[in-house]
């Protein structure tokens, strides 16, 4: 008997429900069931756990419950991943090798109804594809983000890597950096590290002022002891792209452009 016939089925209908969460580019895995037991499905386990969600009637979003304590709801508790954390949605019937997709998103939210409850908010991939994108705009300053394929810095080139965290002091993180680097090196740049999971994690850096570098979001997940590399920043203005970078060539900007308009003398800027 197919999917179809058991799902409509009044008496031979068993439904299971997988749900598969990938963080990254599939770099940590978490397969759970609401089956009543653990299971394997084409060789894959399936962790049986207090998992369900509310079916497609919210519009775009998906929203799958799971106990607080669960691998993935701790991800989002404090500071999201910085990786995107996929969700991909199975059912078939017990003892039935006929899967069927239902759904394949992105977490996009945590909120917590409960204590030992956390709801995660999935948006559907339809929703991101009507997503609407970034317009490049004229202006003095530089449009692309460092270190793009507009922008064509090699971050590699510039990468201070191998540095250890020598302090955590509620958002600012101590470092030991090699002395010629002057104050400022790094604002706007970011941190990356490989977490305890081996996922790649990425922070902003907003302040660098001598040893020290003030991060975005907390230092959650930071501590001494962390290997570090981090990447310098730029703010877009062209003296910055010449002397740092040396990628005047790729300036979006248009750094010489008018404070007033030719025509009628009114202020552009």
């Amino acid at each position: 008997m197919g999917y179809l016939n058991r799902t409509n089925s009044v008496s031979d209908g068993q439904p299971i429900t997988l749900y598969q969460f990938a963080l990254g580019n599939n770099q940590k895995v978490w397969r759970f069931t609401d089956a009543d037991q653990d299971i394997t499905v084409n060789g894959e386990q399936w962790l049986a756990t207090a998992i369900s969600d509310s079916g497609r009637k919210t519009g775009d979003n998906l929203r799958v419950s799971l106990p607080s304590d669960n691998a993935v709801a701790q991800l989002f508790r404090g500071i999201a991943p910085s990786q995107s954390v996929t969700l991909t949605v199975m059912r078939l019937h017990w003892q039935d090798n006929e899967i069927r997709v239902v759904w394949i998103g992105t977490i996009i939210e945590a909120k917590r109804p409960e204590t030992h409850q956390t709801e995660l908010i999935s948006a559907g991939l339809s929703a991101t594809m009507r997503s609407a994108g970034l317009r490049l705009m004229w202006g003095r300053s530089c449009p692309y983000s460092l270190y793009d394929n507009d922008c064509k810095v090699d971050k590699a080139k510039f990468a201070v890597a191998g540095l250890r965290v020598q302090a955590v002091t509620g958002t600012t993180i101590t470092v030991g950096f090699p002395s010629q680097l002057p104050d400022n090196w790094f604002n706007a740049g970011f941190i990356e590290w490989t977490d305890s999971l081996g996922v790649r994690e990425v922070r902003a850096v907003t302040v660098h002022h001598n040893n020290l570098l003030t991060i975005m979001g907390g230092t959650q997940k930071i501590s001494v002891g962390t290997l570090i590399t981090v990447y310098p920043g730029c703010d877009g203005q062209v003296k910055t792209c010449r002397d740092k970078f040396n990628n005047v060539l790729n300036f979006g900007g248009i750094p010489h452009m008018p404070n007033k308009s030719p025509y009628d003398g009114s202020r552009i800027f």
